[in-house]
C-alpha cells in the first residue's frame, strides 16, 4: 500500500493524463503508512531542491467525518506532515522542519473550529510573494462523507486568466534559490528569507474533472 500510495501520488507532479488512470487517493483514507495512523493526504508539495523528496500534507478526521483538532497546536485542526523519500519511502519530518511548513502553510482563522469541525482554510505563504491574479492564494480543506466514507479535499479558487475555476489541488512545485544548509535554517526561522522564484499548481476541475497546471512567477 505505501508504494501503491506513493505511486499515485506521484503521478499528480508527473503527469495528469496517466494521474487520471490510477485510483484516487488524495483525500481518502490510507491507513498503512508508517505510523502515522489513519489520515487523510491533501496534497503534495515539492521544491527545486532535492524535487525527489516528496511532502505529504494530510489531515485526520474522526468516524463523523469532522477534522480532528489538534491539542499539541493550540487546538487547530490537523494539518500535519511526512516525507516521501525518493517519492516513495516513509520518512518522518523532524518537528523543527514541520514547524518551518507550518509557516508557509498559516491558517487563516484561529477561531470558531470548535463550532465548524469540517472546514478550515490556509494561506499559501510562497504563492502571496509570487504575481498571481487569484481572489486569495489561500486552500480550503473540506471534510464530508461521500457514500460510505469520509473524505477530506483541499481546493484552490484560481483567477479570471483560468475562468476562476474552483480546482481540486493535488500537488505544489516551488522553485527557489539555490538551498545551502545555512540558507535552509534561516528559511526554517524566516520562511521570507528564502527566495522564490515560481510555484505550480496541479490538480483538476471541480467541475468538469479537467486537469489543470498553472505556473506563477515572481515577474
Amino acid at each position: 500500500m505505501r508504494r501503491v500510495l506513493a505511486a499515485c501520488l506521484l503521478l499528480h507532479l508527473v503527469s495528469f493524463h496517466d494521474a487520471r488512470a490510477c485510483p484516487a487517493i488524495t483525500g481518502h483514507a490510507v491507513t498503512t503508512v508508517g505510523d502515522v495512523g489513519v489520515h487523510y493526504p491533501l496534497f503534495l508539495v515539492a521544491k527545486s531542491h532535492h524535487p525527489e523528496n516528496l511532502t505529504v500534507v494530510y489531515t485526520k478526521l474522526d468516524q463523523h467525518c469532522r477534522v480532528r483538532l489538534d491539542r499539541a497546536h493550540g487546538g487547530l485542526p490537523t494539518l500535519d506532515f511526512y516525507w516521501l523519500m525518493d517519492a516513495t519511502r516513509y520518512k518522518p519530518m523532524a518537528a523543527l522542519l514541520k514547524a518551518g511548513i507550518r509557516k508557509r502553510l498559516q491558517f487563516t482563522d484561529t477561531r470558531g473550529h470548535q463550532e465548524e469541525p469540517t472546514a478550515f482554510t490556509v494561506r499559501l505563504d510562497d504563492l502571496s510573494r509570487l504575481t498571481h491574479d487569484l481572489p486569495s492564494p489561500t486552500v480550503q480543506i473540506t471534510a464530508e462523507r461521500s457514500r460510505e466514507a469520509c473524505v477530506a479535499i483541499a481546493t484552490l479558487i484560481l483567477g479570471p486568466s483560468n475562468g476562476q475555476v474552483t480546482m481540486q489541488l493535488a500537488s505544489i512545485f516551488t522553485r527557489t534559490e539555490e538551498l545551502t544548509w545555512p540558507k535552509k535554517l534561516r528559511a526554517m526561522a524566516d520562511p521570507d528569507s528564502l527566495q522564490v522564484y515560481a510555484l505550480t499548481v496541479k490538480g483538476t476541475d471541480v467541475a468538469t474533472g479537467q486537469p489543470i497546471e498553472r505556473t506563477y512567477t515572481a515577474h
